[in-house]
């Protein structure tokens, strides 16, 4: 039966990698449908053969039977998923795929003016991070080197001191994170985009001093997520100006992918504390990429409808209650049954891909057009910043909206409507606005 659930799979990738080339869209190259493609593909379906032969990351769900109709009901869904977006992204191609950048040069007064908006931004962003740190007893990342003190009270201390920063702080974490994590990453990928168009001091200068700072910010907390977004947005900057985007070229992009798996590897081992084995990393690795997102899904298949039903849009989010309904917070109820928590004030979440909120609130009719409509409006997004003239400002914003399109394959519809993409949209039009003010304008 392996073998049969391990063909189904990919006799599925094959169709859809099929329909994908049928869109004119080179599944070889950088851009945003080739990107959201492989990473759902390895998130969120190519996985399943591991989650049938129970090979789990997390030691709690290990002792869980995982029932066979269930996983392949699993595999019904998701394959109807991927046909269905597959099939919205073919239906959305009238044309070739450009996915080529037609970076405008600006004049010296657009990038003066724009580069005087970078350093005041730049500068709010160290203030906000300043009066941060000013309300927590220390930063997490500086207590790694603290010495004369063991192990487990270093692990212990580190913990506490990173719960602080983060779900423990006093006040609203969002509205100082916002600054320094999403407003900076943007800034920095303007910087560093000026600097690979044209190798100026004062770009130069900006880019080196944007990057160390926001390695620190996003370091602060030892939360590995964030630097590692970080230095994949820089990444993708650096393909689309400099590079034919090609994802397998040897030749000279081989040093980037070393250099990627590097930092990943220094980002795991310095979270970790104390150096895994190379087997257990290897194994650790493998299970958080191919199945992390599977085995939460797992769980929403297994429970809606037969213990909760279809919530038929109450799990969608409705910030200050703006619609008529109360909302369910399907991810932490979920994992309360699935934990066998009912009875426990403890609470956790089991978020997984934005197919499984389709599937919580609207079944297999959200599975289906939702997923169709999604494949739709992702390359619509492509072809709109591919087809016109776009300045580096414009570049980045595109890039921050890929990360977080991406982002959908590892949460929900809720990432959408999370208050730090707007300040970033506002951010991202200032520049714009900015770029356009004519002399008559400014004085």
């Amino acid at each position: 039966m392996v073998t049969i659930y391990t063909s189904l799979v990919l006799s599925v990738f094959a169709l859809c990698f099929w329909i994908w080339k049928k869109s004119h869209i080179p599944l070889n190259r950088v851009s945003l449908p080739s990107l959201f493609f492989w990473t759902g593909m390895v998130f969120g379906y190519l996985g399943l053969p591991l989650v049938y032969v129970g090979f789990i990351r997390e030691s709690s769900w290990k002792e869980i039977y995982f029932n066979e109709v269930v996983l392949w009901k699993m595999l019904l869904i998701l394959s109807m998923f991927w046909i269905s977006l597959s099939v919205g992204v073919n239906f959305a191609s009238r044309s070739a795929f450009e996915g080529n950048f037609r970076i405008a040069g600006e004049e010296k007064d657009q990038l003066v003016r724009q580069k005087i908006l970078w350093s005041l931004l730049f500068l709010l962003c160290f203030c906000v991070f300043y009066v941060y740190t000013t309300k927590i007893d220390r930063i997490a990342s500086l207590a790694l080197f603290d010495q004369y003190i063991d192990l487990e009270t270093k692990v212990n201390r580190l913990a506490e001191f990173r719960s602080r920063m983060t779900n423990e702080f006093p006040g609203s974490y969002w509205r100082y994170k916002v600054f320094f994590v999403d407003i900076l990453s943007y800034l920095s990928l303007v910087a560093f985009g000026w600097t690979l168009m044209k190798k100026e001091s004062l770009s130069i200068l900006m880019c080196v001093t944007s990057f160390l700072f926001a390695v620190f910010a996003l370091t602060a907390s030892l939360e590995k997520s964030l630097i590692v977004q970080f230095l994949f947005l820089l990444i993708l900057m650096f393909y689309f100006i400099q590079y034919s985007r090609k994802l397998w070229h040897i030749g000279k992009k081989l040093y980037l992918s070393f250099f990627a798996m590097c930092t990943l590897l220094g980002v795991f081992m310095y979270n970790a504390i104390s150096p895994p084995s190379i087997k257990s990393f290897v194994s650790s690795l493998i299970q958080r990429i191919f199945v992390g997102e599977l085995v939460p899904f797992y769980f929403y298949v297994k429970l809606v409808p037969s213990y909760v039903e279809h919530l038929w849009g109450r799990g969608l989010p409705n910030p200050k209650l703006v619609f008529p309904f109360l909302p369910y917070l399907y991810t932490i109820e979920l994992n309360k049954i699935a934990r066998g928590l009912t009875k426990s004030s403890a609470v956790g979440s089991l978020p997984t891909g934005f197919y499984g909120e389709l599937w919580v609130n609207f079944g297999f009719v959200g599975i289906v057009f939702g997923a169709f409509f999604f494949g739709y409006a992702l390359r619509k997004i492509s072809d709109f910043f591919a087809s016109r003239n776009t300045s580096i400002a414009d570049l980045g914003f595109f890039i921050y909206l890929t990360m977080v399109l991406l982002e959908m394959n590892i949460t929900g519809f809720t990432r959408l409507l999370n208050v730090d993409i707007f300040i970033v949209i506002v951010v991202y039009f200032s520049f714009v606005a900015v770029a356009k003010l004519r002399k008559k304008q400014l004085l």
